[in-house]
């Protein structure tokens, strides 16, 4: 049994077809060439998110607007000005109550994004099972002990 892709339906994949649907959501945003260079770059450090980047090269191969970009980019080369995120999916944080963050949250990060204008990381939260839509940066966070 497979999805559409001919890949075996696996928590894996799912999660590989999950960040591919984001950055295609993403793709006709983009205005330039640089732009879509940096999504795929975004898309590539899917180890976040427990992804290998050759598979995550294989599902880019399968989509032909993505070729041209797929092109000019220089798969060797490290991800320029990206720092690695503070906080990884899964870890323990809790959110500092300031002016700007009225409520205390305790949970994990369900997800780090890198945000490419204001370059820096956003990070979203899972408490008690349900999904935090708020971002948060860095410095809105603490770290707990496992």
């Amino acid at each position: 049994m497979g999805n559409e892709n001919n890949r075996p339906v696996s928590g894996y994949n799912a999660r590989i077809d999950a960040h591919l649907v984001t950055l295609l959501g993403y793709w006709p945003k983009c205005v330039n060439a640089e732009e879509q260079i940096n999504l795929i770059k975004w898309f590539l450090d899917g180890d976040l998110l427990g992804l290998q980047r050759e598979d995550l090269l294989g599902v880019l191969h399968e989509h032909a607007e993505l070729q041209d970009a797929l092109s000019k980019l220089d798969l060797d080369a490290p991800t320029e000005g990206k720092h690695p995120p503070e906080f990884r999916s899964g870890d323990p944080v809790e959110v500092i109550v300031n002016a700007k963050n009225l409520t205390h949250h305790i949970g994990t990060v369900r997800e780090a994004v890198w945000h490419f204008k204001d370059r820096r990381w956003n990070y979203y939260l899972e408490v008690s099972g349900k999904r935090i839509g708020k971002r948060y940066l860095a410095n809105d966070l603490r770290q707990l002990r496992h």
